[in-house]
């Protein structure tokens, strides 16, 4: 996610659509909106090649391609094209907004390869969007991966950028990693087609201008590879190498250990055919495709493959949807208006209820979203999700009992919800059973490497037990995980702090304030580094006062001590310095060591300890005093100033000029006195 030259954040297109997100890829630009006049989010999707940009043929193709997406009309399995609209130059399709992500997220993770039926499942989901797109009159997607395929956060999948591929056909769209393989990635012998390498059958290598539905068949069986086993079938580096893969080298096998030996057979036929080389060899449609896989689900799990909804079970899931993307962009009134209307539509719809529930949940209406949550469990004992997010609640409710009775529930139902095992992770540590939360942490990260909010939770754990080195390890993988995640910098920042690694704790916090400055813990904490070992009273003042103003319950009191600090120092500093005017020289030191001892880097003690040392001949003390201003403070012109005092008289006149120059350029009053001193003794 970042920010484009074009589009900023908080900016509102023609005045009605509001950024809240920017994704950006090699060739695509993605814009996350909030449409002000229809009250929906939307992903605005459009090219950022630059002959796609210059290319009047391509953007119409553009359009005349998303306007046969949005002549899908709606499906479950179809992520519904809405319009398209020009904007800055260039077309942009607007979808609708899928806030679960895409596939790719999961690749490799036990959640799909130790989990036939899901993977049966999605792959169903995906025959599905298909069959409706081809009889809707799309002859091919022609670029079908996982990256097309989206997920809504009750793993719904949704086939995504239907004609886009096409709609680029002919240009030279180079991804921006500077790989051999990006930067060759649409090249073909013909000049340049469409479609991802790793996916595409034999003859869109050759024509890709004229390939059918069989090659999605094909790209579809790669995608069944690559989901049960986490890795792509074939491997290259250039599109060359792919193009030779796919048109000659035998494709893998499966092997018992994805899928045991009884099923290994059987998948192995169906991916077989599924990439036949010859397209006559594959299945001719995807219907017989499904046929095979709905009765390998059915053998695997004992009950029938679901299908997509239709009629006002239709209408009702595409309005939870919308509620879901709402949600996430912060317009929860409207969301849950939204929630209420499907459930008018279909009352009996367990995932409905449990997404109303945990919105009222998160708005601090525990027990209405809790009774949400009943009531789909009430439809479906077996839905693991809903007894995750009421364990979940107790457990931010401090109910650690209650909490592990249903996630322990939600695992035993679906023993890859990593949720489940996430949020059981904390309610055990509400129990005080360490060891056993670590090992639901373990879980969690094991059957998704990317929760981040496992590796939190697990760091915090270990700082809790006192192991600082796995904590910032899993800190470290949170912040891998997102850059911007000002709390996992925060905590990795306390830690850090903890080890005695002062200066890069205060880094770490800096950049959870410049991510996020309303971060109370953060501000606090810098303060608490500043303290110790650092005593910057005055610095830590500052951060306190900004942590008080965010509620931080501690920071009044530490604020407090703070204040003591610096109003002794003052003290101590203005009784040196009526010892100094009285010529207690010696005295006047005492004092401004004592004022030290408690504000080690106060500029003006600093000063005046200087200007008393070089009084009594310590000139070295002197420059030292000076020289640690100039560390802390490189403006000060008086510091500047008396060092350039000090070094002339020993002889060093060279550096001694180049401090009153720099007096000078601060604006001391008598610099250019120092210059001319230096400068005529030079000239001698």
């Amino acid at each position: 996610m970042g920010e484009t030259e074009r589009f900023k954040v908080g900016t509102h297109l023609k005045g009605r659509w509001e950024i809240f997100e920017i994704h950006r890829g090699g060739m695509g630009e993605v814009l996350i909106v909030f449409d002000h006049t229809l009250k929906e989010a939307f992903a605005a999707k459009t090219f950022i090649n630059d002959d796609f940009v210059r290319n009047s043929n391509s953007q119409e193709k553009f359009r005349q391609e998303s306007l046969i997406w949005i002549g899908l009309d709606q499906h479950e399995n179809v992520a519904q094209a809405r319009f398209v609209e020009n904007i800055e130059g260039r077309p942009f399709v607007f979808l609708e907004y899928v806030s679960g992500g895409d596939l790719a997220r999961w690749i490799g993770s036990p959640r799909l390869t130790q989990n036939l039926p899901l993977v049966l499942d999605l792959v169903l989901q995906l025959c599905d969007g298909m069959l409706h797109a081809l009889a809707k009159g799309i002859t091919a997607h022609r670029d079908l991966k996982p990256q097309n395929c989206l997920l809504t956060e009750n793993w719904i999948l949704k086939v995504t950028d239907f004609g886009l591929a096409k709609a680029v056909d002919g240009l030279d769209i180079r991804e921006e990693s500077g790989s051999r393989l990006a930067s060759s990635w649409l090249q073909s012998r013909t000049g340049f087609g469409a479609g991802t390498p790793p996916y595409m059958a034999p003859e869109q290598f050759l024509d890709s201008k004229h390939v059918d539905h069989r090659a999605d068949i094909y790209a579809t069986g790669v995608l069944l590879f690559e989901l049960l086993t986490g890795k792509l079938p074939f491997v290259g580096k250039t599109w060359e190498e792919f193009q030779t893969l796919h048109l000659r080298a035998n494709f893998p096998p499966l092997t018992s250990m994805f899928v045991g030996a009884p099923l290994v057979g059987v998948i192995n036929e169906i991916i077989k055919r599924c990439v036949a080389k010859n397209p006559e060899d594959r299945y001719q449609d995807f219907a017989a495709l499904r046929s095979e896989l709905a009765s390998l689900f059915q053998r695997v799990t004992g009950h029938d493959a679901r299908r997509a909804a239709s009629g006002t079970a239709l209408e009702a899931f595409q309005l939870s949807n919308k509620a879901l993307s709402l949600d996430r962009l912060g317009f929860r009134g409207e969301a849950l208006s939204l929630y209420d209307r499907a459930l008018a539509l279909d009352p009996d719809n367990e995932k409905t209820w449990l997404n109303k529930g945990v919105l009222l949940m998160r708005t601090g209406r525990s027990k209405d979203g809790i009774g949400c949550l009943d009531h789909a469990l009430a439809l479906n004992p077996s839905y693991a999700y809903a007894w995750a997010n009421k364990g979940a609640e107790y457990a931010q409710a401090g109910k650690s009992q209650e909490a592990l009775t249903c996630l322990d529930k939600a695992v035993k139902i679906d023993p890859f919800l990593e949720e489940a095992w996430f949020n059981r992770g904390v309610a055990l540590r509400g129990l005080g059973r360490n060891d056993d939360a670590l090992r639901s942490y373990d879980q969690a990260t094991t059957i998704n490497p990317r929760s981040s909010q496992a590796w939190f939770n697990k760091g915090a754990l270990l700082g809790s037990l006192g192991k600082l080195q796995d904590e910032l390890a899993c800190y470290e993988r949170c912040i891998d995980l997102n850059r911007e995640d000002d709390q996992a910098l925060t905590n990795k920042g306390i830690a850090l702090a903890a080890s005695g690694q002062t200066i890069e704790a205060l880094e770490c916090l800096d950049e959870a304030l410049r991510i996020n400055p309303k971060n109370g813990l953060a501000w606090f904490n810098k303060a608490i580094s500043l303290i110790k070992p650092l005593r910057e009273f005055r610095a830590a003042a500052a951060c306190l006062q900004e942590a008080k103003k965010l509620g931080v319950d501690r920071a009044k009191d530490t604020l407090d001590y703070c204040q003591n600090q610096i109003n002794s120092a003052l003290e101590l500093g203005r009784r040196g310095l009526v010892a100094r005017q009285m010529g207690q020289l010696h005295q006047a030191l005492e004092y401004y060591d004592r004022a030290l001892d408690m504000c080690p880097h106060d500029v003006g003690v600093l000063i005046n300890k200087g200007a008393v040392l070089s009084a009594l001949g310590d000139s070295e003390g002197a420059l030292a005093a000076f020289d640690h201003v100039t560390r802390i403070d490189p403006r000060n012109p008086t510091a500047w100033y008396n060092k350039g005092a000090i070094l002339g008289p020993s002889g060093r006149l060279k550096d001694a000029l180049q401090c009153f120059e720099n007096a000078r350029r601060l604006g001391h009053p008598e610099a250019v006195k120092g210059i001319q001193r230096c400068a005529r003794l030079l000239n001698r």
